[in-house]
């Protein structure tokens, strides 16, 4: 008997970060255990496991959020899962259909799925790279998340945390994983013109197939419950990442470039190539989090 766990999750619209009294309320139990599934990463893997002011959403039940902050009750599980589901493509015989012959790859580490990705762009142009020498052009330096302090790195400028999951030691290390402009500015270090874009739209991905290049789209896996984090750089800068953050690679579409009907994706998670996600499907699963999960990059 298969049993189905669905978490609903309350997020916060509005998080006032020096609001002491706020975050005493919404924080208030330890964090929930992070579920981990066979050969899946959370994708915030952080250590130690305690709750502290860094995190501002997270699973709560209705009466504990503050009646003074605007929130609203939505299930983000039920919203990703939903956009997860495998799809059926259409009669090709019917569409256009541009498909670009990018190799899959199965991704190396417990937290590289955008350098496997990129891997996989950067060999459609005949460009051989490691996962471990893209990371190091993304930018690493990995260091635990300090919870305490609610201090990290900048995904946009680096990969932040431990690509492995572990530190030089073997010890259990914080990873997350880096955004679209750190991974544009690793394929630029490779010879190729590379530009990160957020957001963007189906014609837009469609667009670029039909030119020829790749797309690097940003996104979520299957690893509930689905919730976002925040931290400051040591500078000050304020960070929000996400539960679940995964890169896959468009390498097809089907219909024209205005109206796209689906796309064809290469998984780093599975190692599959060309998996189908209908446009609409695809849409609604980078845009769970807005422009927070809506990255893409286009390498040229």
């Amino acid at each position: 008997m298969t049993v189905v766990a669905v978490f609903v999750l309350v997020i916060t619209t509005k998080i006032i970060p020096n609001n002491e009294e706020i975050f005493d309320q919404i924080v208030k139990k330890p964090v929930d255990p992070i579920i981990k599934l066979a050969e899946e990463s959370p994708k915030i893997d952080f250590v130690p496991a305690t709750q502290s002011k860094a995190v501002y959403s997270k699973i709560l039940e209705n009466d504990q959020i503050p009646a003074h902050t605007h929130a609203k009750t939505i299930s983000v599980t039920d919203q990703v899962l939903t956009t997860l589901k495998s799809e059926t493509p259409p009669d090709l015989s019917f569409f256009d259909v541009v498909t670009l012959d990018v190799p899959a790859d199965k991704q190396e580490f417990k937290n590289s799925c955008e350098e496997s990705a990129l891997q996989m762009v950067l060999a459609y142009y005949d460009i051989q790279a490691t996962e471990m020498e893209i990371v190091e052009r993304v930018g690493y330096k990995p260091r635990n998340w300090d919870q305490v302090k609610g201090i990290w790195d900048d995904p946009s400028e680096m990969f932040v945390g431990s690509i492995t999951g572990k530190n030089s030691k073997g010890q259990a290390m914080s990873g997350y994983g880096a955004y679209a402009p750190a991974l544009a500015k690793a394929a630029r270090t490779f010879g190729r013109n590379a530009e990160s874009y957020s957001p963007v739209t189906a014609s837009f991905i469609a667009e670029q197939i039909y030119k020829g290049y790749p797309v690097m789209v940003w996104g979520l896996f299957r690893t509930p419950p689905y919730v976002k984090y925040a931290w400051k750089t040591d500078e000050g800068k304020a960070i929000e990442a996400y539960r679940g953050e995964h890169v896959r690679v468009v390498v097809g579409v089907i219909g024209d470039r205005v109206n796209p009907v689906g796309f064809f994706l290469n998984d780093p998670l599975t190692g599959k190539k060309s998996e189908y996600w209908s446009a609409e499907r695809l849409m609604k699963h980078m845009n769970i989090w807005g422009n927070l999960t809506n990255q893409a990059v286009v390498v040229r």
